[in-house]
């Protein structure tokens, strides 16, 4: 399970978890007193913004230290060929948006 922290956004802190499954993601709110995430990314509105929009990768944000990622490494590693190819932002998702 991953779960994504967007600090300072216009509504505070907001939380979502991102489900990988057959090749697609999808985004869920976190159920209260679930367990745990396997992995947390990390990041303020600003940056959040500039990876949705394409004006930063998340690997340059995570070089740059606008990313911070803590939790199973290892497990994400594992799956990483599950992730090759997905849009970090599901298509629902960018239409719900606005900034």
């Amino acid at each position: 399970m991953l779960e994504q922290v967007v600090r300072e956004t216009p509504d505070g802190a907001v939380r979502y978890l991102v489900v990988v499954s057959a090749g697609s993601a999808y985004v869920v709110a976190p159920p209260a007193g679930d367990r745990r995430p396997d992995l947390t990314i990390t990041c303020d509105w600003t940056t959040a913004v500039a990876i949705a929009t394409g004006q930063i990768s998340a690997q340059t944000a995570l070089m740059e230290g606008r990313l911070r990622v803590r939790g199973d490494l290892a497990r994400l590693a594992g799956r990483a060929s599950e992730l090759v190819g997905l849009d970090p932002l599901p298509d629902n998702v960018r239409r719900q948006t606005t900034y």
